[in-house]
């Protein structure tokens, strides 16, 4: 496929955007984000119309898919951070709290995005490890920390909403 070919192709699969975030472990992690641009070709419904066959995302699956997004972002800057840190030791839970809280939060976006038949246990399970990262987080003084917190909050209490 030459890259006329895969440009037209990404042309018609954009409205499902993907950002990838790399990780300090070594692997890439993919967040799934909904766009309100529209497929080309066949199909000029926005994206929300078209995810699973029709299924309409309700405001507050929107509202914490994009909660679980900022927040695992907020999570991996936090343990980016942390990790430069002069003295790194005291910050360990810290970090792998923000590791465990981003890998959840992206299951949980990912969850949403497909409608996932779990999506009420796994937006529970992501409420529970942004409370705990938030409590960890708010324990530190450090601006990064701070904002990690507030960004866990956000998405704990999205993803209660979200939960039945």
């Amino acid at each position: 496929m030459n890259w006329a070919q895969r440009r037209k192709q990404s042309e018609h699969f954009s409205a499902l955007v993907t950002i990838g975030i790399p990780i300090i472990r070594g692997h890439l992690m993919c967040v799934a984000v909904l766009s309100e641009r529209t497929i080309g070709g066949e199909d000029q419904r926005p994206i929300n119309q078209q995810v699973q066959e029709n299924r309409m995302l309700t405001p507050k699956e929107i509202e914490c898919l994009r909660a679980c997004n900022e927040c695992a972002t907020a999570c991996l800057q936090c343990a980016t951070a942390c990790l430069r840190e002069e003295d790194v030791k005291p910050m360990a839970r810290c970090i792998a709290l923000d590791y465990e809280c981003a890998d959840i939060c992206c299951l949980a976006a990912t969850s949403i995005a497909s409608g996932s038949t779990q999506l009420d246990a796994v937006c529970a399970l992501c409420a529970s490890a942004c409370d705990a990262c938030a409590s960890e987080c708010d324990k530190h003084a450090m601006d990064h920390c701070r904002h990690c917190a507030e960004a866990c909050k956000r998405c704990a209490d999205a993803c209660r909403s979200v939960a039945k």
